[in-house]
């Protein structure tokens, strides 16, 4: 039987209120319960904060701290072992240990028993690893750091590793806008995995270009593959962060105004949302037919080819949130920005994207009815055709519970309800821009004459009405064999003679493919040559 207590591990590596939060439900564990524990603390390198929290006289009686700091000898033995290591693990930073082993004892003094400098100092030594000399002059640049009165051993080996890889001659107007504005990405962006060079550009129009090289510069302190715009970079330790945001620690050459930051990227998230609003039903059909049922996730389309948009829709409103939180120390200002969409979509769009599911793309269907109904330029035959459709949306979603769904084929059947149907919005949504153009054209006229759009569309728009309002029939007893079989052909079939009709009309249609689910299952069929292929 093991008799040893219970042992819970807390991570501290999380900002001040947080960690305030656990510190102060570790002492209440402490006076005011019978429970005997033992508690592993890892945290950033402030050891001192917590054996100040757990040393007061009212928890001696009932808790014994022990620091890893006391047992100093055990932590730089590990530290030197890191270093070595790594040094070994090439020819030429090899020979520079060989040439004189006292250099690694030298960087582990400098360490002062913490990982974090270690690491971060061998990173740095090594950026060039296959130039003996750049790696010696770097060894000298770390020796030459010297304590500064203020800051912690770790400030002033981040202000040397920065001066280092953006010398003042280096520093010219233009780059050090670009080396703040990366900086300030670095602390700012909040996705945990990172942001590549590539997506950064789509979201901020940064280009890789200019993020590349710096970068590069920063690999000591940042994770990236060199050159590799593909590759997700993020700050390696949070201390980085905190120093670049504290102006007295960072200096006026590095410092980043956190709160600016933020704000740029809500605004930036802002832009892609907006422009994303007038192609909701595109990026929908995306959702759809650029996945394939076998995976969980949509971040093959998403999560890689079209990132930004993701990272807009889930990150914008918590970068309105980070502008008050404490880690952006600027002034209080005005913030305020307004999205002028429906609240709820953003999250829609964002749970739909992490874990997709056939009844929550009814929702974002809807929401794409609903844009064009709004529309002022809409005409009366696309607005019944809109109005039949939402309500045969909101019947489904009534009538229609996820457990009726029991196979894969049911499942997959409503997927080609579903692209089918956007890609009907897509082909409206392109007919109402065409009429508004055409409208505009003949906006002088008294009396205006049907257009060349509206005469060549006129029995095709009549046809699909038809079919919409054959399926809006049974809304309130929905058959999901006979909306998917009879109904569903029905359907098809208008909106391919209407989709003919656009082309015909002399305009681009709103998709590509007169029948985007066939593209789409070819699409899969290329990619998993063995899967099932239900018959269109």
């Amino acid at each position: 039987m093991n008799t040893h207590a219970p042992l819970m591990l807390a991570h501290m590596r999380m900002r001040r209120g947080a960690r305030r939060s656990v510190t102060h439900a570790l002492r209440c564990v402490a006076l005011r319960t019978f429970i005997c524990a033992r508690v592993f603390l890892t945290s950033r390198p402030e050891p001192h904060y917590i054996h100040r929290v757990f040393t007061t006289a009212d928890l001696e009686p009932h808790i014994s701290v022990v620091s890893i700091q006391e047992f100093r000898s055990s932590v730089t033995g590990d530290i030197e072992r890191l270093l070595r290591a790594r040094l070994a693990e090439h020819e030429t930073s090899k020979r520079l240990s060989e040439q004189d082993p006292s250099r690694v004892t030298h960087i582990v003094e400098k360490s002062e028993a913490l990982f974090i400098y270690a690491r971060t100092a061998i990173d740095f030594l090594l950026a060039d690893v296959d130039d003996l000399l750049s790696i010696q002059e770097r060894y000298e640049v770390l020796m030459r750091v010297e304590e500064v009165i203020g800051l912690a051993p770790l400030d002033t080996l981040y202000r040397a590793v920065l001066e280092n890889v953006f010398p003042p001659k280096d520093r010219f107007p233009q780059m050090q806008d670009r080396l703040k504005r990366v900086l300030g990405y670095l602390v700012a962006l909040l996705d945990p995995d990172g942001i590549s060079p590539s997506m950064l550009e789509k979201l901020t129009n940064m280009p890789t270009a200019e993020s590349v090289p710096i970068l590069n510069k920063l690999r000591s302190v940042v994770l990236f593959n060199r050159d590799d715009v593909d590759s997700r970079f993020r700050i390696i330790h949070a201390t980085f962060r905190e120093f670049l945001v504290d102006h007295e620690r960072s200096g006026d050459v590095f410092h980043v105004r956190a709160k600016q930051v933020h704000q740029s990227l809500a605004n930036d998230c802002m832009s892609v949302m907006r422009s994303v609003r007038d192609r909701l039903a595109a990026l929908l059909l995306r959702l759809l037919t650029e996945n394939v049922p076998e995976l969980s996730y949509v971040y093959y389309a998403y999560k890689y080819r079209s990132y930004h948009v993701y990272y807009a829709y889930k990150y914008r409103n918590h970068h309105l949130t980070n502008l008050t939180s404490a880690l952006c120390q600027d002034p209080p200002g005005n913030s305020q920005i307004t999205i002028g969409d429906d609240e709820s979509l953003p999250a829609q769009i964002v749970s739909y994207m992490d874990a997709p599911d056939p009844f929550s793309m009814w929702g974002l269907i809807r929401s794409v009815v609903r844009q064009l109904r709004s529309s002022w330029n809409a005409r009366e035959d696309l607005e019944e055709m809109l109005s039949s459709l939402e309500k045969w949306i909101s019947g489904w979603e009534a009538s229609i519970r996820m457990d009726e769904l029991t196979t894969g084929d049911d499942r997959e059947q409503m997927r080609r309800m579903q692209i089918t149907l956007i890609s009907v919005l897509l082909d409206i949504q392109a007919v109402q821009n065409k009429l508004f153009v055409d409208s505009e054209a003949h906006r002088s006229e008294t009396i205006r004459s049907l257009t060349h759009t509206e005469l060549t569309l006129g029995d095709q728009l009549r046809d699909l009405g038809s079919a919409l309002r054959l399926i809006n029939v049974y809304k309130n007893y929905l058959d999901i064999d006979y909306l998917l079989g009879e109904a569903f052909i029905t359907l098809r079939e208008a909106h391919k003679q209407f989709h003919k009709a656009i082309i015909t009309a002399g305009f681009t249609p709103g998709h590509q493919c007169e029948d985007e689910y066939a593209a789409y299952q070819e699409r899969k069929r290329r990619r998993d040559p063995g899967s099932s292929m239900l018959s269109t």
